[in-house]
């Protein structure tokens, strides 16, 4: 092995040279541009230099400069700098461990960690399973920006919380604070959805979540699709559970929707009296309607249609409704009330009473059967009160018949 100081040849070792061999200490001392190069073999050269202020090792490739240790370059930034000089497709650092037990990389601190395995770990599994850790306890997870004081966090317990680092009502789970903006929370993309609507959500967004009101809260939940052949934009699904058969003030079904007020002081209200709990609307004539309505009483509204059915016999139409639904029983129900000319099914289904045959699963318009039925009534009351006019003239007939006879077979005087 060949030993050059600035060129010079100083030292000549036959034979292989051991770091622990004491007859190897060099020490250079000279001037400012002193340089130190290796030979081995005449081969490859491995070279040092001092100016006084900066370490340079293997021609530039290591640079030491006080506690600052740079490869490629020192700017002074960082106290390990590692710079891939321009090198394409190149690796700037890596870390290969045998076990991932110690860890590839601990970043800790004097405070914090106690021990060398305490901090924010980077490693990789036997398995191929890259993993972010912080370790000891109360180690946390942030992510954030210099602008943004607001961090995304992960803490041992599991909780990630966006926007917001604690929830005391939270242990594990997603905690989002969407601090004073009031546009989406969440939103649900899919590359393949284009539904047009730019207007309510981006056109990839197929459903999304935000304040109803900007100041007061409440939640606007909305899904998006594109005006194309689905008939189902939205579905709840409830899978499981044992139906109660109860049917009480206090039964609950296996979806359950509950409304309710609350003073502002941690302490639930009552609905206003008389106030609305549900609604249905649709968009009808330009404009969101109301087309179904409960209010905290229980009672049921819908639409009030100008609808009568005066080219229908209601009472008929009732008949026809019963024979139809019964099924097996429609003979009997001829029987008792033959004296009323049963219709076809059809009828009930231009009636708007069926939404299809029975034998087509068809259901019954609740809403239009209410309308038959208050028909009904109508249509009675008014032959009620024609055979009461009738009656009443009838009545009268008699009354003045009778007094003729009575005065035919009245004797006649002397």
């Amino acid at each position: 092995m060949t030993l050059k100081l600035n060129d010079e040849i100083i030292s000549l070792v036959e034979g292989p040279v051991e770091r622990a061999d004491p007859s190897v200490n060099w020490e250079v001392e000279g001037s400012l541009s002193a340089a130190l190069t290796l030979s081995i073999d005449g081969g490859a050269t491995w070279s040092a230099a001092w100016d006084g202020t900066t370490v340079t090792l293997g021609g530039g490739d290591i640079l030491v400069s006080g506690q600052i240790v740079g490869i490629g370059a020192v700017s002074g930034g960082a106290r390990l700098e590692v710079v891939d000089s321009g090198i394409a497709g190149s690796t700037v650092f890596k870390v290969t461990q045998d076990d991932q037990n110690p860890y590839g990389v601990v970043v800790g601190n004097d405070s914090f960690s106690v021990s060398d395995a305490e901090g924010l770990a980077l490693y990789v599994t036997d398995v191929g399973i890259s993993k972010i850790r912080a370790l000891g306890t109360g180690g946390v997870l942030q992510f954030g920006t210099p602008a943004n004081s607001s961090y995304m966090q992960l803490d041992n317990s599991g909780m990630l919380s966006l926007g917001d680092i604690s929830n005391s009502g939270m242990t594990t789970g997603l905690t989002i604070n969407q601090g004073a903006y009031d546009n989406e929370i969440l939103a649900l993309k899919s590359s393949d959805v284009a539904h047009g609507l730019t207007s309510a959500a981006e056109t990839d967004t197929w459903y999304k979540i935000a304040k109803n009101d900007a100041a007061l809260g409440g939640a606007w939940i909305e899904a998006i699709a594109e005006d194309a052949a689905t008939i189902v934009v939205l579905e709840h699904y409830a899978t499981g559970g044992t139906a109660s058969t109860a049917k009480t003030t206090s039964s609950l079904g296996l979806i359950d929707y509950l409304a309710r007020e609350h003073d502002g002081a941690d302490a639930i209200a009552n609905v206003t009296a008389n106030g609305n709990v549900f609604t249905v609307r649709a968009r009808v004539g330009g404009a969101n309607a109301t087309r179904f309505l409960i209010d905290e009483d229980g009672d049921m509204y819908s639409v009030t249609a100008g609808q009568t059915f005066d080219d229908y016999d209601d009472i008929a139409l009732i008949e026809t409704y019963d024979a139809v639904r019964s099924g097996s029983l429609k003979g009997q129900i001829k029987a008792d009330f033959g004296a009323v000319m049963l219709m076809d099914e059809s009828t009930l289904i231009d009636a708007g009473v069926l939404g299809d045959t029975i034998s087509n699963g068809g259901l019954t318009n609740q809403t239009q059967l209410t309308r038959v039925l208050t028909g009904g009534i109508r249509q009675l009351s008014k032959n009620h009160m024609n055979l009461a006019a009738r009656v009443d003239s009838l009545t009268l007939e008699l009354t003045e018949a009778n007094k003729q006879l009575a005065a035919l077979s009245a004797p006649e005087s002397d």
